[in-house]
C-alpha cells in the first residue's frame, strides 16, 4: 500500500505539535486531547492491520477507546503525547506498507462514532480505512490544532 499521504499527514501534525503554542477551549478538546485521541486511534488501527496481516478472520476496527474522554485525559503530558504519536504513526505507516498482494482490499467490520453519532458501521477494505484516516481524519485534526494555536 502506498503510504505517502499517511506519512505526510502525520508529519504536518507532528511539526505543528512540536513547534506550536496552543490554547485550550473550555467546552471542547484541547490539543492534548487531540494528540491523545490520535495515538489511541493509531493503536486501534495498528491492531486491525496486524490482524489482517496475520490472516485473522476476526480482524475489525472500532474507535470507541479513541473517544473515551476520561481515558484520553490521562495520557499526557504534552511531550509524552508527541513521543507517543511519533512512535504510533511510524508503526502504522510501517504496517500499512506491508499491505501488499491485495491485502489492502480485505474488508473488515468498521464501527466509527464521531461526536456521539455513528459515522460508519459497515465493512470497509482496510486500505480504504487507512486512506480515510490519511485524507479525512488526520487533516480534520490538523485543522483543529491549527484553530487552537495561541
Amino acid at each position: 500500500m502506498d503510504t505517502a499521504s499517511l506519512e505526510s499527514a502525520y508529519q504536518r501534525i507532528l511539526d505543528l505539535a512540536a513547534h506550536g503554542s496552543f490554547t485550550t477551549p473550555p467546552d471542547d478538546w484541547g490539543p492534548d486531547m487531540v494528540l491523545a485521541h490520535l495515538t489511541v486511534n493509531d493503536e486501534l488501527l495498528i491492531g486491525a492491520v496486524r490482524q489482517v496481516l496475520a490472516g485473522e478472520e476476526e480482524a475489525s476496527y472500532d474507535n470507541a477507546a479513541g473517544t473515551d474522554d476520561a481515558a484520553l485525559a490521562q495520557l499526557g503530558p504534552w511531550p509524552a503525547l508527541i513521543d507517543r504519536l511519533q512512535t504510533s504513526s511510524r508503526q502504522l505507516v510501517d504496517l500499512a506498507s506491508q499491505l501488499t498482494d491485495g491485502l489492502e482490499d480485505r474488508a473488515i467490520p468498521v464501527h466509527i462514532v464521531d461526536g456521539g453519532e455513528v459515522a460508519v458501521d459497515q465493512p470497509l477494505p482496510i486500505g480504504r480505512l487507512l486512506s480515510i484516516h490519511a485524507e479525512v481524519h488526520l487533516p480534520s485534526h490538523l485543522s483543529q490544532l491549527e484553530g487552537l494555536r495561541a
